[in-house]
């Protein structure tokens, strides 16, 4: 779980934000709103939005963080120990590549984050309708529930940033993908030369997301001699 602390200036106190609950990120995507910068401000919105300024603001920045948070594949698994809800470190290293190479979304990038799904929660939890029954039944028994029910809840954890869903055209209802936007725009950024065999490449490789157009990651390689160089990402 990520805490976030915020502040209006370097020079006033962080204050920390309060823990978000799904009903706040379903209620966050319904309206649109222009911040105060006072915490403690209501929330006079339609729909209405149950909480403070800081919960929204925290229901926002959750619902940036799991659409923008992306690494390169490679560089996280899934751990299957833990029914494959949680990441772990690979046990083969990442190799790096060049930038000119990261620059291919389909294959290079994945979210780092779960999906936050229509409940706004990343999974559910189904319980028994029967006393008799358990009250947490296996993962087997409660997707079919879901399933039965007409639910998303099968995305998976390690999704790629290429699945995400394009940006439907000014006007298209949110279902029509068909000539919409990509989700994900990439580019190569500065001198893609490559000095010396195996040497590393100085140049960057930029991933704008087009669902929150500030969120930018950029990929590196760091200085050095193939195959011990080492290679770093970063996103905004």
């Amino acid at each position: 779980m990520c805490s976030y602390w915020v502040c209006n200036t370097p020079f006033d106190a962080w204050v920390p934000l309060p823990d978000v609950t799904a009903a706040q990120i379903v209620q966050a995507r319904g309206v649109v709103r222009l911040f105060t910068g006072n915490l403690s401000a209501p929330v006079d919105v339609h729909p209405p939005f149950d909480g403070t300024e800081a919960n929204f603001l925290r229901a926002q920045i959750a619902r940036i963080a799991a659409a923008t948070t992306i690494v390169p594949n490679g560089t996280i698994a899934v751990d299957d120990d833990a029914g494959g809800k949680k990441f772990k470190i690979p046990d083969e290293p990442f190799e790096a590549k060049y930038a000119q190479e990261m620059i291919v979304v389909e294959e290079n990038w994945i979210h780092r984050l779960p999906y936050l799904m229509q409940h706004g929660g990343s999974r559910y939890t189904v319980s028994g309708e029967d006393p008799d029954e358990e009250k947490e039944p296996t993962a087997a028994a409660a997707k079919a529930k879901l399933d039965e029910a007409g639910v998303e809840n099968d995305v998976p954890l390690a999704r790629g940033a290429s699945d995400d869903k394009p940006i439907p055209k000014p006007g298209a209802k949110a279902e029509d993908e068909e000539g919409g936007t990509p989700a994900w725009s990439a580019r190569l950024v500065g001198d893609p030369g490559q000095y010396g065999e195996g040497a590393a490449c100085y140049a960057v490789a930029a991933l704008r997301c087009a669902r929150w157009p500030g969120a930018v990651t950029v990929y590196q390689n760091m200085p050095g001699p193939l195959p011990t160089k080492t290679a770093a990402a970063w996103t905004s």
